[in-house]
């Protein structure tokens, strides 16, 4: 098998760094937040439609925001995908205050990058940085395009654009960097009990650190599994020029393994002192017969140089049950006493529909079970349907803003924008009740970027209006005024 541009898969099979799950705290789940009714207010009524724009990438075909990031002059820019007769592309988008596309930025206010032509509806850019210098790096998985390999094979994919949306030629080749994790696989159990027909890997949350360097959290197959799926927590570390940083973690990687059947990395972030605090949630077999998992949610702490902060939970890795079967986390915001608001999604038995969740942890990586009043976590429920959160930024005053998808019924999701007060619990001056849910139009809406504009006054949101399976997605921006 031929590896591309890194070739990196004998040095994955030598990582050594693991860890192993902490025993996990008991929760009690709390009281589902019951809804009050919705109204137009708590989003910026002067932008749009109630607070919300359609911002399309594209003129002709798919495309859907799954990451913003706030610009110079209020201006805010999108990164996701756009589709043309069904293949993929990144893609970034740059939008004035107004939500209107810039049109001194890329073709028309729009960047694409096809990283892996012809080869379907993957490839998306899951993160978005803006350097210092102006310049954009976004990252995601793509499929491989190597002689050889499975055409369902992953490989884990960064793009640095210039400020005006060219691609940058001093970063990686063309402006595109490709790690390949090693080989995929088809599970001995692949079609029996939702086992997935291929195991690769995966890329989700990236940042820059302070001289430039680039980090990428993903996953990566664990080396000689076989019967399952079974991947590992990877982070990655490239030079400023987009080449494998042989001086982070182990020639480049930095392995987490909890030892369960599936790792699944979400998001992360770059903190003031370059340490990079990441987001996912992992899944163990919890019961043989019936066969039912268990998934948690885990936050990891690394040094600039890739290693586990030791100083962090359990050997750099914190965890905890939250609310029993499921919990998931999608992104996490630092308060300013260091302590880490999370947002994502579970459920406190093994069937039934998931909850929006809110939590937290100590700066030391301890679950915070003072938040929410002594619950531990906030649970958001409209309507007895799932709900969802995507992302979520911490604000200047230490209040937690979360987006994702809220279903009003049943087959339904619309865009999602909750906020809460630092200790979690639902701030009734945002429309009366903590939240909005407004549908943008399509059977399943959702919100996945979040940023605060650099005047610390306006929040930026993204995602898409979903139509149905091969429907025509539109990417959409929001916009909420912080002096309500």
């Amino acid at each position: 098998m031929k590896r591309r541009v890194f070739a990196v898969a004998a040095v994955i099979g030598t990582m050594v760094l693991a860890a192993c799950a902490p025993t996990p705290p008991t929760v009690t789940p709390p009281p589902v937040v019951p809804p009050t009714g919705d109204s137009p207010t708590g989003l910026d009524p002067s932008f749009g439609s109630d607070g919300y724009m359609n911002a399309s990438m594209s003129t002709t075909g798919a495309d859907r925001i799954l990451a913003v990031a706030a610009g110079a002059s209020n201006s805010v820019f999108g990164a996701g995908f756009v589709s043309d007769a069904g293949d993929t592309s990144f893609a970034v988008a740059k939008y004035t205050s107004n939500g209107v596309l810039d049109a001194s930025f890329g073709t028309g206010g729009v960047s694409t990058v096809n990283v892996s032509p012809g080869t379907g509806t993957v490839e998306q850019a899951r993160s978005i940085t803006i350097q210092a210098d102006g310049k954009i790096v976004i990252a995601g998985s793509v499929p491989t395009l190597a002689p050889g390999d499975d055409p369902r094979e992953l490989d884990i994919a960064a793009v640095r654009l210039n400020a005006d949306g060219s691609p940058d030629a001093g970063f990686g080749t063309g402006g595109i960097a490709i790690v390949d994790g090693g080989p995929g696989y088809v599970p001995l159990l692949a079609g029996t009990q939702g086992i997935a027909a291929y195991n690769t890997d995966s890329a989700w949350g990236s940042g820059v650190l302070s001289d430039g360097r680039v980090v990428i959290w993903g996953s990566a197959v664990k080396p000689g599994a076989t019967i399952q799926p079974d991947t590992d927590f990877v982070i990655l570390g490239l030079t400023a020029a987009g080449q494998l940083d042989t001086s982070f973690g182990t020639n480049g990687f930095t392995r987490v393994d909890f030892g369960g059947s599936f790792d699944n990395p979400r998001n992360l972030i770059v903190q003031p002192d370059d340490k990079i605090v990441t987001v996912g949630y992992e899944t163990r077999v919890a019961s043989l017969i019936p066969l039912t998992t268990q998934t948690n949610p885990v936050l990891a702490r690394f040094n600039p140089d890739g290693s586990l902060d030791p100083t962090f939970g359990s050997g750099g890795v914190a965890t905890t049950s939250v609310l029993g079967f499921v919990g998931e986390a999608y992104q996490v915001g630092v308060q300013s006493d260091g302590s880490y608001a999370v947002a994502g999604y579970g459920r406190p038995g093994a069937t039934g529909l998931v909850d929006m969740i809110l939590f937290r942890f100590n700066a030391d990586g301890t679950f915070d079970s003072t938040f929410a009043g002594g619950a531990g976590i906030t649970r958001i429920d409209l309507a007895g349907e799932a709900d969802r959160a995507r992302n979520v930024i911490v604000l200047p005053d230490d209040r937690i803003l979360a987006v994702g998808a809220g279903s009003p019924a049943a087959g339904a999701s619309d865009a999602l924008v909750v906020l809460a007060s630092p200790d979690g619990f639902l701030e009734t001056s945002f429309n009366l009740q903590g939240y909005v849910n407004r549908d943008l139009g399509g059977p399943a809406d959702a919100l996945f970027g979040a940023a605060l504009a650099g005047d610390n006054k306006t929040v930026w949101v993204g995602g898409f209006r979903g139509e149905a399976s091969g429907g025509n997605d539109e990417a959409y921006l929001g916009r909420i005024n912080l002096d309500f």
